[in-house]
């Protein structure tokens, strides 16, 4: 079996988020949007985890993206991550137990904007 680092698997369990979100956005009509949201909340809290990881950088237990985010910031690692996506972090833990019931307007481009962070974080993992 080969060895695979952990940085390695986030990126690949990102895009499995992002993949099972798209799935969900294209049969939306018999599920709830909260559960393509969460899966692009795990999507973007795993790519910023496998930078995270691939510098070798500790960071606590936390689902908090702006957290996460601030770390790369404070090791001046600047990855360019666009603001809209943080309003994911309600998606992160509440919409796994409870249905958040919001309307999310622009759902198409944040899809794109979560493509484009992963696509950019195994660029920077290689």
């Amino acid at each position: 079996m080969e060895y695979i680092k952990q940085y390695e698997i986030l990126i690949k369990k990102a895009k499995d988020d992002y993949n099972t979100a798209k799935i969900v956005f294209e049969n939306i009509k018999d599920i709830n949007i909260d559960i393509a949201l969460f899966h692009l909340q795990q999507a973007v809290e795993k790519s910023l985890k496998a930078v995270l990881i691939y510098n070798k950088i500790e960071f606590p237990k936390t689902h908090k993206l702006d957290i996460l985010i601030d770390i790369l910031a404070e090791n001046k690692i600047n990855i360019e991550i666009d603001d809209d996506l943080i309003i994911l972090n309600d998606y992160a833990v509440e919409a796994r137990y409870d249905y958040i019931g919001e309307t999310f307007d622009n759902i198409v481009e944040t899809t794109e904007k979560v493509d484009k962070l992963i696509k950019k974080v195994e660029n920077m993992i290689k």
